[in-house]
């Protein structure tokens, strides 16, 4: 994607928007409190399991969607606590480049536990959510709507929020060197070509 200044890129297609190195995609510049406030919090659990409450960094060098929206909701882990999030959901997805790592505390030590994929040919996915708590990457929308009730969203099937809470939507999402935590990860479908698994001490995590 080339370089663009922050803001709509000039000369940018009517319903096209890009931002460079958009902080998280949903709900920006909201701090801790600003950002329940903003869910319009009803109780609304995103994932439909209990999170470890470990952090999962991925990385992508392209995240191409089609069918995107997004709000914010709350994971819960099995004691309880619930997490803030950001629940990102795409209805269909290609990944280039994709790095999963997950470093896990041991009585040895801190593991990794690292997934790549998707570098000769595409991750391709169905229903793709990510529950996400920080996202950074150059971002280009096209057809975006920020700031619609998130009950009402209606560009991806499941893709909705609670009544009153702060969403945003888009025809198609581009991420462009992503680099993202996130709570949990669900999709109907998700292949995943090319894959090397690997789990040790000295294991780097993806970023």
């Amino acid at each position: 994607m080339a370089d663009a200044p922050d803001g709509v890129a000039e000369g940018t297609p009517r319903g096209r928007t890009r931002w460079r190195r958009f902080a998280l995609v949903a709900l920006p510049g909201l701090g801790a409190a600003g950002l329940l406030a903003a869910m319009g919090y009803q109780g609304l659990l995103a994932a439909a399991f209990a999170v470890s409450g470990d952090t999962i960094k991925v990385s992508a060098d392209v995240l191409d969607a089609r069918g995107f929206t997004q709000f914010g909701s709350f994971d819960q882990t099995i004691d309880g606590t619930s997490l803030p999030v950001a629940v990102t959901t795409m209805e269909s997805v290609e990944i280039h480049g994709l790095c999963q790592s997950t470093l896990l505390e041991t009585p040895l030590g801190p593991v990794t536990v690292r997934i790549t994929a998707g570098h000769d040919e595409p991750i391709t996915g169905s229903s793709v959510v990510f529950d996400a708590e920080e996202f950074t990457a150059d971002v280009e929308f096209t057809n975006v709507e920020i700031g619609r009730d998130a009950s009402t969203l209606d560009k991806a099937v499941g893709g909705q929020g609670p009544p009153g809470g702060f969403g945003q939507q888009a025809d198609t999402l581009l991420l462009v060197d992503l680099r993202s935590k996130l709570r949990a990860i669900t999709a109907a479908h998700l292949r995943l070509p090319d894959t090397h698994f690997a789990v040790g001490f000295d294991v780097p995590e993806c970023f």
